[in-house]
């Protein structure tokens, strides 16, 4: 079976935007510092955030890391990464520690 490479993460640093840490400040500001601070990659970690918030925060981070050149990547939700337009090259899916098949390694 031919199987398209995966792309590199671009060089710099990856860092997570978790849902629980600094709960006082919302995903996007979070998101925003950690661009300002210059991560290269963005895990978009959102456990804990209600459906509809969490696709408004998907929609904005993805806009705000391709503003930035970063790559976003969004934690265990390949819904949420299809519906906030996260996809290759500049943004995708994080399948955690699920073995499964996830977007966007399966596309092509």
């Amino acid at each position: 079976m031919n199987v398209p490479p995966r792309p590199l993460l671009p060089k710099g640093p990856y860092l997570l935007c978790d849902d629980t840490v600094l709960p006082e400040l919302s995903l996007v500001d979070k998101a925003e510092r950690l661009l300002a601070g210059g991560a290269r990659v963005l895990q978009l970690r959102m456990k804990h955030t209600p459906p509809r918030e969490a696709l408004a925060a998907a929609r904005a981070v993805v806009a705000r890391c391709r503003q930035a050149g970063a790559l976003c990547l969004l934690n265990d939700r390949v819904d949420l990464a299809l519906l906030a337009d996260a996809h290759p090259p500049r943004s995708g899916h994080h399948a955690g520690s699920a073995p499964r098949c996830a977007y966007p390694c399966a596309s092509g």
